[in-house]
């Protein structure tokens, strides 16, 4: 067995598990599942409002209008966070910074769309396979397992997290680590320094990132570790010297504590518009679920990959789920199986050892704060997971190797595939495609005013709509807002007004009700079956 894992770990790392079928297998293989799976998120797969929500900072500083829009999800100053030295941050939402907003930018003022979107989204899944691969004894074959799983290509196209930078955040930490591990001490103190920066714009991006921490600064010591050594026994030199170097690197985590320490607090304790403390008014947001609830919905998307897309479809039929399920645990089975009979001992290894303590850091924190419910959330299990993958995957004889990789591929697009077996949900329907387009007209955006009165469409509408737009919502839908959004409309020589909604009470009678007779509304036809688009003349 020890012969296997030396011939192994000798193979050039050129990226995969070796000379013929292997090789063709992770390329051609890898190369085929993310493209089918990337075409299918991008193209086919409709958006959730909330994989929006990150660049609503954007949205509101692209449409001068916004600044009316003091409703639900406001753009008038309600988000602001107020710091030391008048420093000031605009949020996108209760529990997301700006920094999204700041970094899609670019991309949106080049070429606005749902698929400049996307193709970011792809990007960061590059930036995040490259950075992971790094650390692995194969990089190649890393880079073609991370970039063609499914879980990974759905949260970073469709991102209701966000989970992108605090995602990228964990290698790029151990990275970090590694360049700097055993330099000077200025070199070092550099190093950690860098870190805690990272860090910090992931706490701002979304402050989640506090229940990561611990698991991201595990992660982190994986930099310590030779790539190469997973894939043997660790005898007690070998972890010694590893605590050793984590002993030396006292520069590194004291230029981490510094700056993350500083930088945490100015996020953390800055104060809302209200004048409420940032943290505290987290703490109030906090809403916590059943511990046995938290367990059932994080072992469900590690059952059952599909059901990461559970924010645009429901779970697949039964049946679908159940044969899914078996075969996700059978190929976990089997991966067991192949590192116990190809890794053995190395299975010990101090890589190894502290990516399984930051999969049980980040389970324990999950059940610990019981408000870990959602796929965005649970994707991060899967980053250890995945880094010990690739490395039974490396361990394994060509053949054994082969063939995991060929069902974790096939078990990624058969997921998918099941994905789309599904209608959307209503939130999430096409239907909206066709009301966005009818209230889209250029020429008509700065003499309308637009309403939505349902979830699933706001954010949306408010990042692409023309730059003159005036976009709101209002859920649920009340006279004293539907006063004032006639009043914003006289006031600004709005005279279309559009109402978009869904369900039972989305009707004329209902909406001249709501708007107390005001106004008379009409029904614009566009052949949609739960989402409705209805427009009326405001008079001066």
């Amino acid at each position: 067995m020890e012969r296997a894992i030396a011939r192994v770990s000798e193979t050039p790392a050129d990226g995969t598990a070796g000379r013929g079928p292997a090789r063709r297998v992770v390329i051609v293989g890898g190369l085929a599942a993310f493209l089918l799976m990337a075409a299918a998120v991008v193209w086919l797969m409709p958006p959730n409002m909330d994989e929006m929500l990150p660049f609503h900072v954007l949205a509101c500083r692209t449409h001068p209008a916004s600044v009316l829009n003091s409703f639900r999800e406001p753009c008038d100053g309600s988000y602001l966070l107020h710091g030391p030295f008048g420093l000031t941050v605009q949020r996108a939402y209760g529990y997301v910074g700006g920094l999204s907003s700041f970094l899609y930018a670019p991309f949106h003022a080049a070429a606005p769309g749902l698929v400049t979107q996307y193709l970011v989204g792809l990007g960061w899944l590059g930036l995040f396979a490259a950075l992971l691969s790094r650390l692995s004894s194969r990089p190649g074959l890393a880079f073609w397992l991370t970039l063609s799983f499914f879980p990974f290509v759905y949260q970073f196209t469709h991102d209701t997290g966000p989970i992108r930078i605090a995602a990228v955040a964990f290698p790029a930490a151990a990275l970090l680590v590694r360049a700097v591990a055993g330099r000077g001490l200025m070199l070092q103190g550099i190093g950690g320094a860098l870190t805690g920066v990272l860090f910090t714009l992931a706490l701002e991006d979304k402050p989640f990132f506090v229940y990561l921490l611990p698991a991201a600064v595990i992660f982190a010591a994986t930099g310590l570790v030779t790539p190469a050594a997973a894939l043997r026994p660790s005898s007690a030199e070998e972890w010694r010297t590893v605590l050793r170097r984590a002993v030396n690197a006292w520069p590194f985590g004291l230029g981490f504590t510094i700056v993350f320490a500083i930088g945490a607090a100015l996020v953390l304790f800055s104060t809302t518009a209200d004048g409420s403390v940032y943290l505290d008014a987290l703490r109030r947001s906090r809403q916590a679920l059943p511990t046995s609830l938290i367990l059932d919905l994080n072992i469900g998307y590690l059952g059952a990959w599909s059901t990461f897309a559970h924010r645009v479809y429901d779970a697949p039929p039964k049946t679908i789920l159940t044969l899914l399920q078996v075969a996700t645990v059978a190929f976990y089975a089997a991966s067991a199986a192949a590192a116990v009979m190809w890794m053995g001992r190395a299975l010990l290894s101090v890589r190894i050892v502290l990516l399984g303590a930051c999969f049980a850091a980040l389970a324990v924190v999950f059940l610990a704060t019981g408000n870990v419910w959602a796929g965005h959330h649970a994707v991060f299990l899967l980053i250890p997971l995945v880094a010990i993958l690739i490395e039974i995957v490396a361990a394994a004889p060509r053949r054994a190797a082969t063939a995991l990789m060929a069902a974790y591929l096939g078990l990624g697009v058969v997921s998918a595939a099941a994905v789309f077996s599904r209608a959307p949900q209503i939130q999430s329907s096409p239907e909206r495609d066709r009301i966005i387009a009818a209230v889209n007209r250029d020429e008509e955006a700065a003499g309308s005013i637009v309403n939505h009165s349902a979830w699933g469409i706001y954010y949306i509408h408010a990042l692409y709509a023309p730059r003159p737009a005036l976009v709101v919502y209002t859920e649920p839908l009340v006279e004293k807002d539907a006063r004032a959004i006639l009043d914003i409309a006289r006031r600004t020589g709005r005279r279309t007004l559009y109402q978009t909604c869904f369900g039972p009470d989305c009707t004329v009678l209902s909406l001249d009700a709501a708007f107390g007779g005001a106004v008379s509304f009409r029904e614009v036809p566009l052949g949609t079956r739960h989402w409705r688009l209805f427009t009326a003349t405001v008079a001066p």
